[in-house]
């Protein structure tokens, strides 16, 4: 529909604009990508005003959309007062972020990170553009880049528990576990209720279990090692309860978490059976 009116009307791109992005929650994403190429190409901004004024009959506020004398004759018939200028802030991001998140999708990851970048130069202040770039870099192993982008996200959200978060889980990935752990629990100093911190810290703590669980295992059977044993037991049972600790906290937040609820069963079950 909003192409059609694109191709009636070739100067008025805001259509160009909406059937790109309804090609975008339709999922078609290849329709959407040559729409917003286009778009580029063409320059357009989206930057514009809208015209509003209050009915004198309903008293509700109006819009008369980009026509400004329409607006003005009603005023000055007297149907409406209280002329207001709305500004739409520029359409740019958008359109570079769309086509980030498409190609990034598609793997073009070459492509996808100019578009990425440049969203991300149009509005630093978006988390969600640094957030792109940080995928990009972390997804195509470029590490020296993401930590680059990482140190200035964290320079321009310290307190963004979304930033502090996805640092995190990347951190993990990488087997960083204390700086990993550092992030979370910068979460938790801001809002000591964030549940995916507090699953984190659980899960983070839970992994020590395996490497006492392999010392235990390579103890021979003997008296002289039920000493040792004893010793990693009980390092098992804190490594145990501190992670309890951390998940009965995040159920607190989301009891309905299957796996979580699941996990404290099995953890408690260890400790009164230990």
């Amino acid at each position: 529909m909003f192409e059609q009116a694109y191709n009636l009307n070739a100067t008025d791109t805001v259509y160009l604009y909406y059937a790109a992005s309804d090609a975008v929650n339709a999922k078609d994403f290849d329709y959407a990508e040559s729409k917003f190429k286009d778009l580029i190409k063409l320059k357009y901004d989206g930057e514009s005003q809208t015209y509003v004024a209050t009915s004198q009959a309903t008293g509700k506020v109006e819009s008369f959309g980009f026509d400004r004398k329409a607006r003005d004759l009603a005023v000055k018939n007297g149907s409406h007062t209280q002329p207001e200028t709305l500004f739409n802030k520029s359409a740019k991001t958008s359109i570079y972020n769309n086509l980030t998140h498409i190609l990034l999708n598609k793997e073009n990851y070459s492509e996808g990170e100019s578009y990425a970048l440049k969203a991300y130069e149009l509005d630093k202040d978006n988390i969600n553009n640094l957030l792109n770039v940080l995928y990009l870099y972390y997804d195509t192993n470029r590490i020296y880049k993401y930590r680059e982008y990482a140190a200035e996200g964290i320079q321009r959200f310290p307190e963004n528990e979304t930033l502090l978060y996805n640092l995190a889980v990347i951190n993990m990935r990488n087997n960083q576990n204390e700086q990993a752990t550092n992030y979370l629990n910068k979460i938790l100093l801001l809002n000591k209720n964030n549940f995916d911190a507090l699953k984190a810290l659980g899960n983070l703590e839970l992994q020590k279990d395996a490497d006492i669980t392999n010392k235990i295992n390579a103890l021979p059977n003997t008296i002289a090692s039920d000493k040792k044993r004893n010793e990693l037991m009980q390092e098992k049972r804190l490594i145990y309860t501190t992670t309890l600790d951390y998940y009965k906290k995040a159920k607190a937040v989301n009891a309905k978490d299957e796996s979580l609820n699941e996990l404290i069963i099995q953890i408690q079950d260890f400790l009164n059976k230990n």
